[in-house]
């Protein structure tokens, strides 16, 4: 099965587990992190981490501030990546089309140097789902 599939059916599949048990008031990014992990285990059989800095990126950064960090990496031997992967919740926390700009930058600068697969999980309720994905101005019928 291909990597993509894995992680949308193991991502979905968790989700709608945790919602039928009554946690979907849990639900956020960080939620999301074991069903991804597993996924990125059982497709690439190499070690998963989490908020990875990948070297690319590191030198990169200077002075105060948090490092640009993937939310996923997948490591054959560091520093060889064999998979990176960003995800992002679309809550009612006012997600804007620059964090997953910044998301994207980061993810396509890591795989391009590391040779990498790269993978943007978008997850989120589907009223949240059409709030950001909605043209102000626009009637929902006229697009």
């Amino acid at each position: 099965m291909d990597a993509i599939r894995v992680l949308a059916e193991a991502v979905g599949a968790w989700l709608q587990y945790e919602f039928a048990c009554g946690r979907s008031t849990l639900f956020n990014k960080r939620y999301m992190s074991v069903p991804i992990a597993n996924a990125l285990y059982s497709v690439y059989r190499d070690e998963v981490r989490s908020e990875f800095l990948p070297p690319v990126l590191g030198p990169a950064a200077v002075g105060p501030g948090r490092r640009p960090e993937v939310d996923f990496a997948s490591i054959h031997n560091y520093p060889n990546v064999s998979a990176v992967l960003e995800s992002k919740w679309v809550g009612s926390n006012g997600l804007t089309a620059l964090d997953v700009i910044s998301d994207l930058l980061r993810l396509e600068l890591t795989a391009h140097h590391t040779n990498a697969p790269a993978f943007f999980l978008l997850a989120g309720r589907p009223i949240h789902f059409e709030r950001f994905f909605s043209i102000e101005g626009v009637s929902r019928g006229s697009y």
